[in-house]
């Protein structure tokens, strides 16, 4: 088995890429476990990543009727050419010196027609009062389930604010659309 290329640290480096479906970031165990399939809930060809890894990510859509969200898993091959994707560099040392650093991934083209996870570095106030005020949500405000990611917005004092992006998961699967 083949290992992809992942930078830690500060370090936005090249590495694994990905095919097809577009997606967003992040895995959950139940996307991973399910057969492979693309958005249409189909089984994608027996090719379609033979020569990179496969992996699973999300994104969310408006269900059909209930006014609520729909999760549609995305798959994604990613090359295992790690010159395929762009370089970067260390971050310098001085980057987010009065913050602390958060890491999403973004996956980009590479070159050989597969995809690119590549780290996004944040650098995140620790001044609370630079970023706008959230209000929990209050209760009833989802009959479905209620998922949260982060969501960056700019911050008062030049960084970046880590706020909840909140979507509330229809619990009904004939409301999704079978794209």
């Amino acid at each position: 088995m083949n290992k992809r290329s992942f930078c830690l640290g500060l370090f936005v480096c090249v590495a694994a890429t990905a095919c097809s479906v577009p997606a967003t970031e992040d895995v959950s165990s139940a996307e991973s476990a399910a057969s492979e399939s693309n958005r249409s809930g189909a089984p994608l060809p027996p090719d379609f990543c033979a020569d990179g890894d496969l992996v699973y990510g999300h994104s969310y859509v408006a269900s059909t009727d209930d006014d609520k969200e729909c999760v549609i898993p995305r798959a994604h091959c990613l090359t295992k050419n790690v010159a395929a994707c762009p370089a970067y560099g260390p971050l310098p040392p001085t980057y987010c010196r009065y913050g602390h650093v958060e890491i999403t991934n973004v996956y980009l083209s590479s070159s050989d027609g597969k995809e690119c996870e590549l780290p996004q570095p944040h650098c995140v106030t620790n001044n609370l009062l630079a970023c706008p005020l959230v209000s929990p949500l209050y209760p009833g405000v989802c009959d479905g389930e209620v998922r949260s990611e982060p969501h960056y917005v700019p911050s008062a004092d030049g960084m970046e604010c880590s706020l909840p992006s909140y979507h509330c998961v229809t619990r009904d699967p004939l409301a999704c659309p079978m794209l």
